[in-house]
């Protein structure tokens, strides 16, 4: 057993103990607030960890286990999302939940590698899969919060700018009983509503595992230029999981492709409150497309990032009084995007760029 000791949960090994939190952490009540609640496991050097419970949100903690002390940075972009990072962090999720059917969020861990060049780079980001009456949406759990702290400070007649931190800037939506979905990105200053159709061609194995305590069955296809490798449960009787990904007997709690440029895992589900609204200023000019329609759009824009700016951005002063043309700004632009592209050269579907 863990040593309870007020906040923390002192760890001698995280790997012998990993069960035991896990069992520990539905004992504990969530928060009164609807919030997306993290529990985090910050490994130490000697090979014990402590397992922070944060009570409230606070801009930054230290706390010290073993005589060692780590900071915990706190970003907070509304007040139902805590993010904190530290060196070394392993998220666990806290879920309490009845049955299931719609109105469910399906956190995942997701992880990729942006740049095929450069494998050691490995991101990860908490996305959201909000299975609701009519639909469900997929989307990043940082823009999520960012995007609502922008329109809680519209509201009381505040301009504010979008947190400062990389996310993923899209998202999914798809409908039961419909190969059609409809995939929102972004494009410089324009976002993007693409209508597209996907049937993806399972084939089920008999290779069996368990995922959170569920039984899992493996199951591969072909998506976007890429093998797939997908691990579903027929105990969560959603035909649906992260990304574009759906159509198994069950849903899907882990994906990933065969270079393991990208993957998704189950980390958590939580109950939706009220019906769900995606936050929108409505700052952004909406083009909608069809799939053939944005894959040739999109390739365009990887030659040439800045071809719809021509016209739109006036001549410019620096602060030294130096004049610049509207050319000469599009083009800093356009070598800055470009430059940023060279290192997103592993998406996930690949075929885009064939």
């Amino acid at each position: 057993m863990p040593n309870v000791n007020g906040e923390y949960i002192i760890l001698k090994s995280l790997n012998s103990d990993k069960d035991t939190v896990l069992n520990l952490l539905l004992t504990i009540p969530p928060p009164a607030s609807p919030a997306i609640y993290y529990r985090k496991v910050i490994l130490q050097n000697d090979d014990s960890a402590g397992l922070l419970l944060p009570p409230g949100y606070k801009q930054g903690r230290a706390f010290s286990i073993s005589g060692q002390t780590k900071e915990i940075k706190c970003y907070i972009y509304v007040s139902n999302l805590i993010t904190m990072k530290t060196t070394q962090i392993i998220l666990l999720f806290f879920i309490s939940f009845l049955t299931f059917g719609q109105n469910k969020q399906f956190l995942y861990e997701y992880k990729f590698i942006p740049d095929s060049m450069n494998t050691a780079d490995i991101r990860s980001e908490v996305m959201i899969l909000n299975v609701l009456k009519d639909r469900s949406e997929y989307y990043s759990a940082v823009r999520y919060a960012s995007d609502s702290a922008q329109v809680a400070d519209f509201k009381k007649g505040i301009v504010s700018m979008p947190a400062n931190v990389e996310s993923v800037n899209e998202w999914v939506t798809k409908y039961p009983g419909s190969r059609q979905l409809t995939h929102t990105t972004f494009l410089v200053w324009h976002k993007y509503k693409i209508k597209q159709e996907v049937e993806l061609k399972w084939e089920l194995t008999g290779e069996f595992s368990k995922i959170l305590n569920y039984d899992v069955q493996k199951a591969t296809a072909r998506f976007g230029g890429r093998q797939w490798t997908a691990w579903f449960t027929k105990e969560i009787p959603i035909q649906d999981g992260p990304y574009k990904f759906r159509g198994l007997p069950g849903l899907i709690l882990k994906i990933e492709d065969s270079t393991k440029s990208h993957s998704w895992e189950l980390k958590g589900i939580r109950n939706n409150q009220g019906e769900f609204i995606y936050p929108d200023l409505g700052q952004y000019r909406i083009i909608e497309l069809n799939y053939d329609q944005f894959v040739k759009k999109y390739k365009n824009y990887r030659a040439n990032p800045t071809a719809d700016l021509v016209g739109q951005i006036p001549d410019q002063q620096n602060a030294d009084g130096t004049m610049r043309t509207s050319a000469e700004v599009i083009r800093d632009i356009n070598q800055q995007i470009m430059t940023k592209l060279a290192h997103e050269n592993n998406l996930i579907e690949l075929n885009l760029l064939k």
